[in-house]
């Protein structure tokens, strides 16, 4: 199989990219951030503008069938190899809310609105995020799922600054199991460690899995 240079990630939200790019780091890899809801226009003149549209998003409690659906229209949106990611965050305390719909909740109620169900309640803040990343190309009949849980709890108030690499304001909010800062607080090398113990855990980080499968797969190095 050749192999694979140049990858699309498709998505409005540059933070999964740096993210995802990061773990990437020491392999001749070009990931391109494709934003799906930016028209654009050609190089050249006589180029037309190109259309571009939002990928269609299954409603479903399965973050991996999430993911699975925006990898078939994403391939289909690019005809280049694509991946994409999607997350849930499961509040147990909250039945399990926002879970899948977590982008729409921070986008209508925010952050502060799901703070507030749980402290009116007086309900634990306990809560993990269900990951997933989904790598899809030409060749394959069926997009390739990398899945990993992070473990964890909410506080009331954000903490820490923006960051590079950030998808979420929930970093500001969300403490991993054994620490005690957010992640949006967390100094470069104690992040290196929770990423550590996360990969130490089977089968690790979903990132992680997704490297190691393009070099095994795809020929990265």
């Amino acid at each position: 199989m050749q192999k694979l240079e140049r990858l699309f990630f498709v998505t409005s939200n540059e933070g999964k990219v740096a993210s995802v790019t990061k773990t990437m780091a020491g392999l001749s890899l070009h990931i391109v951030c494709f934003n799906p809801v930016v028209s654009t226009t050609g190089t050249e003149p006589s180029k037309p503008r190109e259309k571009r549209r939002q990928l269609k998003e299954l409603r479903s409690n399965d973050v991996g069938e999430v993911a699975r659906q925006k990898a078939f229209d994403a391939l289909e949106l690019v005809d280049q190899p694509v991946v994409v990611q999607d997350a849930a965050l499961i509040i147990p305390a909250l039945g399990g809310f926002p879970g899948t719909v977590v982008g729409y909740a921070l986008r209508t109620i925010g952050i502060d609105g799901i703070i507030a169900l749980l402290r009116n309640g007086q309900k634990a803040t306990w809560c993990h995020f269900d990951l997933c990343l989904a790598y899809f190309d030409n060749v394959l009949r069926e997009p390739i799922l990398f899945r990993s849980e992070v473990f964890g709890s909410l506080v009331e108030a954000p903490r820490g600054e923006d960051m590079v690499g950030a998808w979420s304001p929930l970093w500001q909010y969300f403490i991993p199991v054994g620490h005690w800062r957010t992640l949006a607080e967390m100094k470069p090398d104690e992040k290196a460690l929770w990423r550590a113990e996360l990969d130490e855990n089977v089968p690790g980080h979903y990132t992680t899995q997704f490297r190691k499968w393009l070099i095994a797969e795809r020929g990265v190095c």
